[in-house]
């Protein structure tokens, strides 16, 4: 829950700037909520 706590964002001239403290957990969400939007990957799960 701290890192998700700990997340600060900015969006300035069209750019969204994500940021923080304990981000990991939180860089991870970013990251696959990215990889399932983009179509042209195909992730899978061991």
């Amino acid at each position: 829950r701290q890192s998700l706590r700990s997340i600060q964002y900015e969006n300035t001239e069209g750019q969204l700037r994500i940021y923080g403290n304990y981000s990991h957990i939180v860089e991870a969400i970013i990251r696959s909520a990215w990889c399932i939007k983009d179509k042209s990957l195909t992730p899978y799960i061991y």
